[in-house]
């Protein structure tokens, strides 16, 4: 996960810049009073702070782990969700305080170009957010994304480890993935996009949208028709690659 002991710090440090950067717009473009710029830019800012702390926390909970295709759609909606998260807070802030100030409680929206403005400031503070994030990763985490050599899978009660040299390809369905080895097979409880990444992908190739094929593994490749091509293994199965996999085959032929 993000090293909290370092993200916060920052997180609090860009909201007080920021902060500051709202109160001296707000005074030299208007005659706001210095008081209620200061509190125009904290209305501003407080719910970023609050959004740029949970945000950290989901990346480093449901995001950063997952393989790279994934990441990015993830970052895609989460975006969404941070931009439309700011303009509601803010909005609903300058609600309370009208109401603090003796005023009716009325939700009033940006208009006009501010919307579009306001909503470009969200996506791009998002993407400061998320960098922060990855740029703070602690240690162990970046190193999770190093391709891994031995696992430990589930047979029974036992914990038995499997070279991933040893692993022939892997067939997923869902949120499990078959391992297929010499010695046998062995159900994982992880998506195969989730395992995969974790893979050498100079050796596992993806040649279907639900397996995985060793290369060190592969006695031969036939084709199959329709501009397809099939895998034959060591363990004496067949994987027969997509028009994506097989392109991908394509490019280890020299």
């Amino acid at each position: 996960m993000t090293d909290k002991t370092r993200y916060t710090p920052v997180v609090l440090i860009g909201g007080f810049l920021l902060w500051l950067a709202y109160a001296l717009i707000f005074l030299t473009t208007s005659t706001t009073p210095p008081l209620r710029a200061g509190v125009n830019a904290l209305v501003n800012v407080l719910p970023l702070v609050v959004l740029a702390l949970g945000t950290q926390w989901a990346l480093a909970r449901f995001v950063m782990s997952r393989a790279p295709l994934r990441q990015a759609a993830c970052h895609g909606v989460l975006a969404c969700l941070f931009s439309a998260g700011w303009y509601s807070a803010v909005v609903i802030d300058h609600a309370l305080l009208r109401l603090a100030e003796g005023q009716s409680f009325e939700l009033i929206g940006f208009s006009g170009p501010a919307v579009s403005w306001q909503t470009f400031q969200g996506l791009c503070l998002y993407s400061t957010v998320a960098a922060i994030s990855y740029a703070l990763r602690a240690p162990g985490e970046r190193a999770a994304l190093v391709p891994v050599e031995r696992y430990l899978v589930r047979v029974g009660d036992d914990l038995i480890p499997v070279r991933a040299d040893d692993i022939v390809c892997l067939q997923g369905a869902h949120d499990y993935v078959q391992l297929t080895t010499p010695r046998g097979r062995h159900l994982v409880r992880q998506t195969l996009a989730d395992f995969g990444a974790r893979l050498d992908p100079q050796r596992f190739i993806r040649v279907h949208r639900s397996a995985l094929v060793n290369l060190d593994h592969v006695l031969r490749i036939e084709p199959i028709g329709g501009g397809r091509m099939r895998a034959i293994l060591t363990d004496g199965s067949a994987v027969a690659a997509s028009r994506a996999g097989t392109q991908l085959l394509r490019g280890f032929i020299v």
